[in-house]
């Protein structure tokens, strides 16, 4: 159960877990509610149902006045309500299919989902042996150590699910410390809790490749920087975007070009502010891309950016790992965990400001090919702490089998 729909453009967590449990010879059921809205993130994405997997779905409630309000307060409220009303609804799904056909396993997949589960536990639902809770990190560490009460108020739900007790609940280290988190707000979870990093599949191109893909981007004899991520807020690509400014006015971005993989509702915003810093001809929007077409945008690229608020160990990171590319990125949750100094790439301070740094560490990177060798022979070296995604699977369906 859950309200994170399956993407073809984005990280494949959300698919990759369904589809290793039906491959594994499970039969799998998916409940979820799929979220349209200008505010979500499936606006821009095909409905699909991956192989084997059954899927049932139905619509995110509230959107027309989702799309109204915005990112206003009324916005936050009616999102809110939005969000409550989707638990109740997979409760009441779910209890009805629970009714037809008995499990071995019920799985709430993130907040909505676990909520969903304790909803129909509440009600004496039955049908199950086993219960597993899995949440992709929690950026809840980030708001208490900075004192945003209001924004862990208006998260209530996401700290009741913490708490709602399951058989295995699995907490993705993504960097924003959810073990401690859970620790702290449920500690007998502390025997039944995995905390596991995503996988991250091989990459199947190769230097030939890299120098194809380039002259068919027109990124002959370029630096090219590379982000991939959702274009929301919180992912903050407007840091880099500003480090590109400052080394334009120094008259040194002349053969700089950045790209951007990814889509939100920031795109616009930042688009815009691009084309008010002179910068436009160098920083080019690719959108969103198939997930295994965002390979060739690895290859392609010399230097790997991500300046997000919270941890920056989400799986792009972890796939410019894979792809050996150096890395500049700011020391917040467990960041420093995967990326150190001038061992596999820059980090620096998460000041209010970092640009200049970022700037600086993108000209030495481009100048110094020493430097640039060391990081990438640093980041090779790091490879090796990298799960595939049959690996992970594979951990985690050994550990639901041992619950039964």
């Amino acid at each position: 159960m859950s309200a994170l729909d399956f993407k073809e453009k984005s990280i494949q967590v959300l698919r990759n877990t369904p589809e290793a449990y039906a491959a594994a010879g499970w039969e799998t059921n998916y409940l979820v509610a799929r979220d349209t809205s200008r505010m979500g993130s499936y606006f821009y994405e095909q409905e699909f149902d991956p192989v084997g997997v059954t899927v049932t779905r139905f619509p995110y409630p509230l959107k027309g006045l989702r799309n109204v309000a915005g990112k206003t307060l009324v916005g936050t409220v009616v999102t809110k309500l939005a969000t409550l009303l989707v638990v109740v609804r997979l409760a009441v799904i779910g209890a009805r299919i629970l009714r037809e056909k008995d499990f071995d396993v019920i799985y709430g997949y993130e907040v909505h989902g676990v909520l969903a589960l304790g909803l129909l536990r509440l009600l004496r639902r039955t049908g199950w042996k086993a219960t597993v809770t899995r949440f992709q990190g929690s950026h809840m560490m980030g708001f208490i150590e900075s004192r945003r009460w209001l924004k862990l108020l208006l998260n209530f739900d996401h700290l009741i699910a913490l708490r709602l007790a399951s058989d295995l609940c699995i907490m993705t280290d993504d960097g924003t410390r959810g073990d401690l988190l859970i620790r702290s707000l449920n500690p007998k979870a502390h025997a039944r809790l995995r905390f596991w990093t995503n996988g991250v599949a091989r990459f199947t191109l190769n230097r030939n490749d890299r120098e194809r893909l380039r002259q068919a981007y027109d990124l002959d004899r370029k630096f090219v920087l590379l982000s991939v991520s959702r274009l929301e807020q919180w992912k903050r690509v407007d840091r880099s975007i500003r480090a590109l400014a400052r080394l334009d006015q120094r008259g040194l971005a002349e053969e700089i070009v950045y790209l951007i993989v990814g889509e939100g509702t920031r795109r616009e915003a930042w688009s815009n502010l691009a084309k008010s810093l002179g910068i436009a001809n160098r920083v080019r929007f690719i959108g969103a891309v198939p997930h295994e077409e965002v390979e060739a945008y690895f290859v392609m690229s010399d230097l790997f950016l991500s300046t997000y608020d919270s941890s920056n160990v989400g799986n792009p990171l972890l796939e410019a790992v894979r792809a050996g590319k150096p890395v500049i990125t700011l020391d917040n949750g467990d960041t420093g965990r995967w990326i150190e100094h001038e061992v596999n790439g820059l980090i620096f301070p998460p000041v209010p400001d970092p640009m200049e740094a970022i700037a600086d560490g993108i000209e030495r990177i481009r100048q110094d090919s020493e430097l640039r060798e060391r990081l990438e022979r640093g980041m090779a070296a790091t490879e090796d702490r990298l799960w595939t995604w049959g690996e992970r699977m594979q951990a985690e369906i050994d550990a639901v089998r041992a619950l039964l």
